[in-house]
């Protein structure tokens, strides 16, 4: 299944404008991406969601965050601008997982780190969200469309 801009690329289609189309007024330069992880495994993070109810919002072990990115944005141009940036998971296809705004001055850099607090999918055999165990990718950028670092990990 294919929702919102997951839709437009699996018809290939390009959109009108991207999530943060014209926030920003200046270029931004992205580096030092790192991850740290909560759990060793994807079995230690499957066994840390102790909700086995529905409850309002879905379980509560969604809410806890799995992973964390960190990466630095420099602006650089002369004008002082928010840029918005956003952290993909590289699940076929890429998911949005996180994102942040920050205003940058001219010339300057901002750190970011970004909680990432679903890594699951849904198993339509046990109808729950379950941690996939695998290499996955995590994907940073302005959108879905201008990724600029990428770093893999292994559940």
């Amino acid at each position: 299944m294919h929702l919102d801009y997951q839709w437009f690329e699996a018809k290939n289609i390009a959109p009108r404008c991207e999530f943060d189309y014209g926030i920003s007024y200046t270029t931004c330069t992205y580096s030092g991406l790192s991850l740290k992880a909560a759990f060793t495994s994807a079995a230690a993070a499957n066994a840390a969601k102790v909700s086995t109810s529905t409850q309002p919002g879905g379980e509560s072990g969604l809410y806890s965050n799995a992973l964390t990115a960190s990466f630095s944005v420099k602006n650089a141009r002369a004008l002082a601008s928010d840029e918005v940036t956003q952290v993909y998971l590289d699940f076929s296809p890429c998911a949005l997982r996180g994102f942040a705004c920050r205003y940058i001055d001219k010339g300057e850099s901002a750190g970011f780190s970004i909680g990432l607090q679903d890594t699951s999918i849904w198993d339509v055999i046990t109808q729950s969200r379950v941690i996939p165990t695998g290499e996955f990718m995590v994907c940073v950028g302005s959108s879905s469309r201008r990724l600029k670092l990428t770093k893999t990990f292994r559940l």
